[in-house]
């Protein structure tokens, strides 16, 4: 199974750090904090067998429709978009533009504000099937 584990990138200027209850614009911060959830998270799939990447959005800036051609180029079984509640409709929309350009990838969504609101991100984007819960 290939895994991607993505921080979304930016959205009009708006780059937000994911690292679980350190949820904070980019600018807030005097650098910007690499993906250790995501890392951990990525070296235990991998030790596991599964086949994995990360993209880390708020370090390796991209367009989106950059991101989405390399999604579907990788052709992911499994996307996991790291959220945060300061760009909770950005990553939403994200996860829907992930499920619109490829249908049959399972879109996974986790950080504080689906933990808490799983509901509220259901009903907000048509892509989630799954949501982590608490912090991994």
């Amino acid at each position: 199974m290939k895994i991607l584990l993505i921080n979304p990138p930016p959205v009009e200027g708006l780059n937000v750090i994911r690292e679980g209850r350190c949820m904070q614009r980019t600018e807030a911060w005097t650098t910007v904090w690499s993906p250790v959830s995501l890392a951990t998270i990525a070296a235990v799939l991998r030790n596991e067998g599964f086949e994995m990447r990360l993209h880390d959005g708020s370090v390796v800036p991209a367009i989106r429709e950059e991101v989405i051609a390399d999604i579907k180029e990788w052709a992911p079984d499994l996307v996991v978009v790291n959220t945060a509640t300061t760009a909770i409709e950005q990553d939403l929309a994200f996860a829907d533009l992930i499920g619109d350009t490829m249908p049959g990838v399972r879109v996974m969504l986790m950080g504080v504000h689906p933990s808490v609101f799983a509901q509220e991100c259901f009903e907000m984007s048509h892509a989630p099937e799954m949501i982590v819960r608490g912090e991994p």
